[in-house]
């Protein structure tokens, strides 16, 4: 499959430069979904992409699970 009806088309071609083409700030975010679960809850972040949201999460103490179609995309959230 290719093109837009692949999941990994987006990430395969903008993993390389996403981070730092991206000018959203997650903080906010962060704190809101944080928010949102108990303690000792889990998350399951849909398309984690490079974890910009997924790893400061984490870092909050939630259990996050992530679901990415571009292993480009999770190569860059695990490195």
């Amino acid at each position: 499959m290719s093109g837009f009806g692949d999941p990994a088309f987006f990430g395969e071609r903008y993993a390389h430069e996403y981070d730092e083409r991206t000018v959203l700030d997650p903080t906010e975010a962060v704190e809101f979904l944080a928010g949102l679960v108990p303690a000792g809850g889990r998350a399951l972040e849909l398309a984690s992409g490079t974890g910009r949201v997924a790893i400061p999460l984490a870092g909050r103490g939630v259990a996050v699970e992530g679901i990415e179609g571009s292993a480009a995309m999770v190569e860059r959230m695990r490195a």
